[in-house]
């Protein structure tokens, strides 16, 4: 089995405690568009500023890879183990390979996002149209629509407020799932 390492960029290169929008070359940023749902497809779309769902921890593995970690739902940019192009979406962050990301200077500021078991570049198949889906694509950095810009984000997260309303929907989710039906619930209230 051969060992693909490329260049990587120099762990310091990233904040561990900050927050990055990932820009695709056409000016939209990478997005989960809100959603804490495993297996959620992650998207381009049109930057609004202090959306927590379009800012991204970029988290380092190993001193020669990186995590793409969304502080709304906690979750990684996975290929979903696919070695063929496809969609990307969240998962749970494991570090396991699916997650983890070669972030490889392209030229003029940019850089190539690269799955470390797919080797694959994240980009996009069409347009890069607002609402599209993000994919991993056969890499070939000489390609704008593979190429992203990091911007260090000013958003403000207030996890404790953030964690007690989610605590508080799956709560009440699992209580109305399991203790009340249809027949009953107007009796109780």
């Amino acid at each position: 089995m051969s060992c693909w390492l490329p260049t990587a960029v120099q762990a310091q290169l990233f904040d561990p405690a900050a927050y990055y929008e990932i820009v695709s070359s056409n000016g939209l940023v990478l997005d989960n568009q809100d959603s804490e749902v495993e297996g959620t497809k992650i998207f381009l779309n049109n930057r609004i500023p202090g959306r927590i769902s379009q800012v991204w921890i970029i988290k380092n593995m190993w001193g020669i890879t990186y995590q793409l970690i969304t502080p709304l739902s906690e979750k990684s940019i996975d290929c979903d183990s696919l070695l063929t192009e496809g969609a990307v979406i969240q998962k749970n962050s494991s570090g396991l390979e699916q997650q983890c990301w070669w972030i490889k200077p392209a030229g003029n500021n940019t850089f190539t996002i690269t799955n470390r078991i797919s080797k694959m570049n994240l980009g996009y198949p069409d347009a890069g149209l607002p609402g599209e889906p993000v994919f991993q694509l056969k890499a070939d950095s000489s390609l704008e629509n593979q190429v992203w810009t990091f911007r260090k984000s000013e958003v403000k997260i207030d996890f404790e407020k953030m964690s007690i309303n989610t605590l508080a929907q799956v709560d009440l989710k699992y209580v109305y799932e399991n203790y009340f039906s249809d027949e009953n619930i107007c009796g109780l209230l």
